[in-house]
């Protein structure tokens, strides 16, 4: 909807607008999501919502290391928060304000302002079916009994749009609307517009040399990109695993908020997927993009090279003539069957989209979330390392400890936690699951790994 309002008017002054909706359903904002900004939303972004609220609370420390990952993004986006009102509003925008001191552009979108349009909506409650058809489309079945998308006469029924799919997955009591998304979309395309306006009538009312006037702005862009950088620390940003005194000494949390990373992701939706820089392919698009095989064909098989990618089959759309679902949790695969597999990081597409880097040697490897906290049978990570079911190397040096930190993990070798790479600035990710004697086929999935 932002998109689709913006897009023409940005275009009437030479501007190309991309909206890139890559939320992905039931992911926190950090750690994997905020590691991994550059490879999922691309190197190019101007602007990064932050928009977690339902699965980010009450843990505040996502929010606050998504937020400082924006500030260290290469392109230097603006941050927007949608949603931060709540029980801790208050801590939110204080640590907003401290970033927006230390050379990060920030938003947030107001949710009194939200409330206010919604307590303008017409009400269905008490109105006749003629009176109902004359309110406009966006506003009509939107509330009813005062209430948002739900309750009658019609509101909970007219919540999702129907016109197409009606058997598409997702459609959840908890999520918004069509109409609610519309309100958002359009209060983002106001906010943008609006700025564009005054940008232009800032810039005629101005006698400048083009030129000069760019080096200007990009120096001080680059000044205030420094700072944020090099004393960009915020408050109340501790990372759970980086509490115990036996990491401190060695990985320091900074490190964490500020150095430059490359994460090798499967995640989709995600530039890196959808320009083929992850499969090194020509296969590329929203649609086209190289998907890997399915989990059914991958356990039919094995492997002893490169980890597979692969997805499940349950996670696919059901056949649709539009395209409804672009969320998909894939994973680098490996099981008992296979020999050892590895991945190369970064690879040459990830080292020309990167460009130059000189990494630190620090590794976290994030294992697919299980839905609801709940793992099948067979599925191998962390503790599997200690039991030696699970075995892993970083350029031909043991992994010892897979220690955890929040959704991830920091892998660790006999002396310490930093890798060297190899001649050619590269870490090859070695795994291998070790056969067991049970009927079930043992596996690990895992969707990121990021390196420092």
């Amino acid at each position: 909807m932002m998109e689709r309002s913006v897009k023409p008017i940005f275009k009437s002054v030479g501007i190309a607008f991309d909206g890139r909706n890559y939320a992905m359903g039931g992911m926190r904002s950090a750690p994997e999501i905020a590691l991994c900004q550059e490879s999922i939303f691309g190197v190019d972004a101007d602007i990064i919502t932050w928009d977690f609220g339902m699965t980010d609370v009450p843990h505040s420390w996502k929010h606050f290391l998504y937020l400082s990952r924006a500030g260290t993004h290469r392109n230097r986006p603006a941050f927007i928060g949608i949603n931060i009102h709540g029980f801790d509003f208050e801590e939110k925008l204080s640590v907003y304000k401290k970033a927006e001191a230390k050379g990060l552009t920030t938003f947030y979108l107001s949710g009194e302002v939200i409330k206010n349009m919604q307590d303008v909506v017409p009400d269905m409650f008490g109105m006749n079916q003629e009176e109902i058809d004359a309110i406009p489309e966006y506003v009509r079945y939107f509330k009813c009994q005062n209430e948002i998308e739900k309750s009658d006469p019609g509101c909970a029924d007219n919540k999702y749009n129907e016109a197409l799919c009606s058997n598409r997955r997702h459609k959840a009591p908890w999520h918004p609307g069509w109409k609610s998304n519309s309100l958002y979309g359009n209060l983002m395309a106001f906010f943008l517009i609006e700025n564009l306006e005054s940008t232009i009538e800032e810039l005629i009312k101005e006698d400048f040399d083009p030129a000069t006037k760019l080096r200007e702005l990009k120096d001080e862009e680059q000044k205030d990109y420094e700072i944020f950088a090099n004393d960009g620390k915020l408050e109340n940003v501790a990372i759970p695993g980086f509490l115990e005194e036996s990491i401190v000494p060695d990985v320091h949390p900074d490190m964490i908020h500020h150095a430059q990373t490359i994460c090798h992701t499967a995640l989709a939706p995600s530039k890196l997927r959808y320009e083929g820089i992850l499969t090194e392919t020509d296969l590329k698009g929203i649609i086209d993009y190289e998907q890997g095989i399915s989990k059914v064909k991958a356990d039919k098989g094995k492997s002893e090279g490169p980890m597979r990618l692969v997805f499940d089959e349950g996670q696919r759309n059901p056949p649709c003539p539009v395209l409804t679902k672009v969320d998909y949790k894939d994973f680098f695969y490996a099981n008992e069957k296979d020999g050892w597999t590895s991945l190369s990081i970064p690879n040459d597409s990830e080292k020309q989209e990167y460009g130059p880097w000189t990494p630190r040697g620090l590794i976290m490897v994030c294992f697919l979330i299980c839905d609801w906290g709940k793992c099948p049978d067979g599925d191998i990570r962390e503790p599997a390392l200690k039991d030696e079911k699970l075995k892993m190397k970083v350029n031909g040096v043991n992994v010892v400890e897979l220690i955890q930190t929040a959704e991830c993990s920091i892998m660790k070798h006999d002396d310490g936690y930093f890798f060297e790479a190899d001649d050619n600035g590269r870490y090859e990710i070695e795994v291998l699951i070790v056969p067991s004697e049970t009927e079930t086929i043992q596996y690990t999935k895992i969707t990121s790994v990021i390196v420092f």
